[in-house]
């Protein structure tokens, strides 16, 4: 297995921050999962895992034996963090404690979690999720009812996200402009429903429970020693005002060198994330690419080229960032390469190394095995997705 110091320069080794990947997309699961670890601390970023959707072209016994690998992977490196960070609610990125693979409890016992805030800057799903998954940890950690420590809204009133992505709601893109008005008009009044939700019920409460704590991460700043982890305020997980909700993102810094887990942001297809991500200037950045497998179904061709102008735009300017990790929903697709080709001759033209987890620990990405040994079941599926 390739160190992160072999790949990542100088300034990387010497800083005392590395990083180990624990499961990517690229290695036949949906997964995030990253442990970083300095002098001072180490940090669990994202522990869960998922099988692939139903059209990735391997067998269902294929994909539980990827997840089955995934959790146990990110199980086994668990106790070398004192902290864990979850970014939001979808089942790839946190483990609920009603899983039979694995103790998961074990993943959050003992250390300081944080969590994206569940009562506001959620949708719908990932509302209900999120206080399926306190519960388990109220009456697991602290023995009690969920109910019996839920609070009135701190808040009824939210800012709106325009105010803080003035690239993005800014942009205009000829003959897609009226028809991003209206999309964004139904996703204003979307917003206006969620907030409704936020305000009008009872809110989960930061909590500790002996050695255990769990807090919300949303826009905080921490000192552990000399480690600063930063998160971002709430992210929309995609374009404006997505109906899968919002994430944060993560950076670690230690003594001037900087590593950003961005989660699920789809590209980034949001200019002012990338924006943000290129005034870091970070050292190694995990970004997790667009979701070409829904590409003219989910994904339409305007929102796609944005989220390969700013990964480009990342790589070109970015110009202490000599490693990004490019991962997660760009390897469900087996052809991700010809998709997002434009990214990869950007960094070979900037002497970047943009390059999965799997070809980051010496392996062969799993979506392009199937290309070659296509499970016979699964063979129209694969058709559908090389269209």
């Amino acid at each position: 297995m390739s160190s992160s110091k072999e790949w990542a320069g100088s300034a990387l080794s010497d800083s005392g921050l590395n990083f180990e990947i624990l499961w990517y997309d690229s290695l036949g699961a949906k997964s995030s999962s990253v442990l970083v670890q300095t002098p001072d601390v180490g940090v669990l970023i994202d522990p869960g895992a998922s099988a692939m959707q139903r059209g990735f072209p391997i067998s269902r016994v294929k994909k539980a034996y990827y997840r089955l690998r995934a959790l146990r992977r990110i199980s086994g490196a668990a106790h070398k963090a004192q902290v864990v960070v979850i970014s939001h609610y979808h089942f790839d990125h946190f483990c609920r404690l009603d899983l039979k693979s694995l103790d998961s409890a074990a993943l959050y016992r003992g250390k300081t979690v944080f969590l994206k805030n569940p009562n506001q800057f959620v949708n719908f799903s990932q509302w209900a999720r999120a206080r399926t998954f306190f519960s388990q940890l109220i009456s697991k950690f602290g023995q009690t009812k969920l109910d019996k420590v839920l609070q009135p809204a701190s808040s009824t009133v939210f800012p709106s996200p325009e105010e803080y992505m003035p690239l993005a709601f800014g942009k205009v893109f000829p003959g897609y402009q009226e028809r991003r008005e209206e999309i964004l008009d139904k996703g204003r009044k979307w917003f206006k429903s969620v907030s409704k939700m936020w305000a009008s019920n009872l809110w989960i409460p930061q909590l500790r429970f002996d050695d255990t704590e769990f807090k919300f991460m949303d826009g905080q700043r921490v000192e552990i020693g000399n480690t600063i982890l930063r998160f971002t305020p709430p992210l929309f997980h995609g374009v404006e005002y997505d109906r899968l909700g919002w994430v944060c993102s993560t950076l670690i810094e230690h003594n001037g060198v900087k590593l950003i887990h961005t989660s699920d942001v789809q590209g980034p297809v949001i200019e002012d994330l990338a924006e943000w991500i290129v005034s870091e200037n970070p050292n190694v950045v995990f970004i997790d690419g667009p979701p070409t497998y829904l590409l003219g179904f989910v994904v339409n061709k305007v929102n796609f080229t944005r989220a390969i102008e700013n990964v480009c735009r990342i790589i070109r300017e970015a110009d202490k960032t000599e490693l990004i990790i490019y991962d997660h929903h760009l390897m469900r697709d087996p052809l991700f390469k010809k998709r997002v080709a434009d990214v990869y001759k950007v960094a070979e033209e900037n002497h970047k190394r943009v390059i999965s987890a799997a070809e980051y620990l010496g392996q062969e990405i799993v979506a392009l095995k199937t290309r070659r040994y296509p499970h016979p079941h699964n063979v129209r599926c694969q058709q559908t997705l090389l269209v």
